[in-house]
């Protein structure tokens, strides 16, 4: 599950059409986490735009599911990041010109 990648081109169009944020909703396994957060931090700093990834947090369908969901500004850099599986909220928000973000964990 996941790669990513073979989205680029629909990141490329956002960009192009004026957005900001890239927002993924995925299912990424412990195997593919690495590459796939490599790939969307990529993103945000190829189009110098806010990119969001937002992953299960437990096992569904049959298959494991890495959690981590994380948020990247526009250079690529981590913002905040869910520190593996389990129920949490990512919070972004800007002060100024720098975006900062807010992890609550639910359980």
């Amino acid at each position: 599950m996941g790669n990513v990648g073979r989205h680029a081109r629909f990141v490329e169009a956002a960009a192009c059409a004026g957005a900001t944020v890239y927002a993924a909703g995925v299912l990424i396994t412990p195997t593919g986490i690495e590459a796939d957060s490599a790939q969307l931090r990529g993103y945000a700093k190829t189009h110098g735009m806010v990119a969001l990834m937002s992953n299960y947090a437990a096992p569904t369908g049959g298959f494991a599911s890495a959690g981590r969901s994380a948020v990247w500004d526009e250079r690529g850099e981590t913002v905040i990041e869910a520190s593996g599986l389990g129920e949490a909220l990512l919070i972004a928000y800007r002060d100024g010109d720098t975006l900062h973000g807010k992890l609550i964990h639910i359980r």
